[in-house]
């Protein structure tokens, strides 16, 4: 693979890890505003369904964030290993440690689990909220 074709390979992991977590912002902030405005609306079973249904679609965005950013961290290091060998001569390459890029696997994990559950903790404040109220 040419030096081309991997930097290539890179920027198109880049953009698409970027593209899931977008996506994933989106739903957690139309979850968000849901929750504000009709989380004390909804009867029981439809809560439950709307919880169900935002759940499966976090975990879908959780696991494609996984599995991509563990591909993204292999790609990363074969690229580091390829530049300490001198096979590829990329002189901006390289030049963050090692394991700064498996760091951000765990940070964007926590940031998605941890915006996932704060988002469902609001929704039964909010519903909870209405149950005070009446």
């Amino acid at each position: 693979m040419s030096e081309a074709e991997l930097i290539e390979v890179f920027l198109n992991y880049v953009a698409l890890l970027d593209s899931q977590l977008l996506g994933y912002i989106s739903v957690l902030s139309g979850f968000i505003v849901v929750s504000y405005f009709a989380a004390s609306k909804l009867t029981t079973l439809l809560a439950g369904i709307v919880v169900t249904l935002y759940s499966f679609t976090c975990g879908l965005f959780l696991t494609r964030i996984v599995f991509l950013r563990r591909d993204f961290v292999e790609l990363h290091m074969f690229m580091v290993e390829q530049r300490s060998a001198n096979v590829i001569d990329i002189p901006w390459f390289g030049t963050n440690p090692p394991w700064a890029s498996e760091m951000l696997n765990y940070l964007m994990i926590g940031v998605t689990v941890g915006g996932y559950l704060g988002s469902v903790l609001f929704f039964f404040i909010q519903r909870g909220r209405a149950c005070r109220e009446a």
